[in-house]
């Protein structure tokens, strides 16, 4: 996770495509699965999500499908203290490209 976030901070919409060619199903499929997750691979997926959103890929539809599906894991025990602030954060980024759309 840390390399595609150091990626797509420092490279923005340069390198959004490499990411999300090489990345993004991983940690699609890591997030569909959340509750199989130990809370670190929790926290990869969905800091991932966050910087990818963020940084990189401006696009609203994803951003609407992972604000739903950040919602969804915020009600479940699988989200954790650390996870929560995580979710929480990633609520306002995706709000924030859903918004500006």
């Amino acid at each position: 996770m840390e390399i595609s976030g150091q990626l797509v901070t420092n490279f923005g919409e340069a390198v959004a495509s490499t990411v999300k060619g090489n990345w993004l199903n991983y940690f699609a499929m890591n997030l569909q699965e959340y509750k199989d997750l130990s809370e670190s691979e929790l926290l990869d997926a969905t800091c991932f999500f966050c910087d990818f959103i963020e940084y990189s890929y401006h696009d609203a539809a994803m951003a609407s499908e992972l604000l739903a599906k950040f919602i969804e894991i915020f009600g479940t025990s699988a989200a954790t203290t650390d996870a929560k602030q995580t979710l929480s954060y990633g609520m306002g980024v995706f709000s924030s490209i859903i918004s500006s759309a």
